[in-house]
């Protein structure tokens, strides 16, 4: 009878669990309406996936959390979910949080006729 009570109360415990999850789909589109590829979908959980090559996506998150979608280039955005099982995302260019350009060029000595890329000087005066 104890054995069957612990069995009865880890199921309940189970199903307790599982009720808080759900499942969210999604697109997320630029300001043109053009899919965005690749972008990062993450629940304030920190589980997270990316959306494929329709701008679609498919995470399962816990009740009340909040998601994240970034890509280089468009402004973070964070999304209640609330009761929506499915939501459209349009991410807006961010022109603006590209500080610098880091180049980073081959170390060491190489003779430019074994080089097969381009190579070039660049003065440091300005």
């Amino acid at each position: 009878m104890k054995k069957l009570l612990i069995l009865f109360i880890g199921f309940l415990v189970t199903l307790s669990v599982t009720a808080q999850t759900r499942t969210i789909s999604g697109k997320v589109v630029d300001a043109a309406n053009e899919p965005v590829i690749g972008a990062s979908v993450v629940e304030s959980a920190g589980n997270g996936t990316i959306t494929d090559i329709n701008g679609t996506f498919s995470i399962r998150v816990n009740a009340g959390s909040q998601l994240t979608i970034s890509y280089i280039g468009y402004a973070t955005q964070q999304i209640a979910i609330g009761n929506s099982n499915s939501v459209t995302v349009v991410l807006v260019e961010d022109t603006k949080t590209l500080d610098e350009v880091v180049v980073t060029g081959y170390g060491g000595t190489q003779l430019r006729s074994k080089v097969t890329n381009s190579i070039s000087k660049v003065k440091e005066d300005m």
